[in-house]
């Protein structure tokens, strides 16, 4: 099964073939970002019958999370109350799904506690990874230009070659052209390599940071002229990454991603981004490993926009 038409942006060519890999059809169908298409494609997955049932029920799991952009709450709870248990079958892709779910889940049932919404300025769309999915539970449904983008990384981002994830943002800016500012949320992922990884011998921090630079430099690049571009700053230290470490290794660990943090903001800053930081509490909002509730964006946003652009709100579907 070739993966050409995937890797070279040819996503809706690459879904419609049922031959080809399940996993990759559903991050082609979001990757379109296209709305429409991407609902009507992960709905079309749960009606073929040569898929196992693992993939009807994975599919549903990743419309939950595009209709969430979509500022469809209440649809998107409906969604998760309906998954199937199959969609956690062991293979190698189960601990995405499962974590997809799990991120879901609690998103939800913050909202459902907060009972607020997150009313953006009209010209902000955001872009980035799964973190995208927290600010999306709060978000009002007039605010719908969020592109969530899962699997993409700025080590992804900073290859030479074109892929599919640089296809995919490509396309979500291209899609945010009437918007003054993106927002983008990526280099948090690409930050847990360095909690697992610089314990280990050969561990080359400036390498590691020359990635994150290439990757930068490519979302910069993809922007017009006459739009700004914003970016959340690393987490600080979250102690819940490095549970495995010994403490001399926690030591290595912490110095390591200190540095890392550091060169990433500069780095970003030096590019023209906005570095919107993250508030030193921001650990007591975590909703599991690594994300934030939608709650904690709604202050952070509303501290970085004032109150008479980002407000709490009431909302229903």
């Amino acid at each position: 099964m070739s993966m050409y038409s995937y890797e070279t942006g040819k996503f809706e060519e690459y879904f419609s073939n049922e031959n080809n890999n399940a996993f990759y059809r559903i991050w082609a169908a979001i990757y379109t970002g296209d709305d429409r298409y991407t609902i009507e494609a992960l709905a079309s997955l749960n009606k073929e019958s040569s898929l196992q049932g693992k993939w009807a029920a994975r599919s549903r799991i990743a419309l939950a999370a595009k209709i969430l952009t979509m500022g469809q709450y209440e649809s998107c709870a409906k969604l998760l109350t309906a998954i199937d248990k199959i969609a956690f079958e062991d293979d190698q892709h189960r601990n995405f799904f499962l974590s997809l779910f799990g991120l879901l889940h609690k998103l939800v049932n913050n909202r459902v506690e907060n009972s607020t919404g997150l009313t953006l300025p009209r010209g902000i769309a955001l872009i980035g990874d799964s973190h995208t999915l927290s600010i999306s539970s709060v978000a009002s449904a007039s605010f719908t230009n969020i592109h969530y983008l899962p699997g993409t990384t700025l080590r992804l981002l900073s290859v030479k070659t074109e892929s599919a994830q640089k296809l995919a943002v490509k396309r979500a800016t291209i899609l945010s052209l009437k918007n003054h500012t993106i927002l983008f949320s990526f280099g948090e992922i690409d930050s847990r390599f360095i909690y697992s990884h610089s314990i280990h011998k050969g561990f080359n921090l400036i390498k590691q940071c020359e990635v994150a630079k290439h990757g930068l430099e490519f979302l910069i690049q993809n922007i017009n002229p006459y739009q700004e571009a914003a970016i959340f700053s690393l987490p600080p230290i979250n102690e819940k990454l490095m549970a495995n470490l010994t403490e001399s290794e926690k030591e290595i660990a912490i110095e390591s991603y200190k540095e890392y943090s550091t060169y990433f903001n500069e780095c970003a800053t030096n590019l023209g981004f906005n570095v919107i930081g993250h508030r030193s509490d921001c650990m007591d909002y975590l909703v599991d490993h690594a994300h934030f509730s939608g709650s904690y964006y709604l202050e952070l946003l509303r501290d970085i926009f004032g109150d008479n652009q980002i407000h709490p709100k009431n909302r229903l579907d």
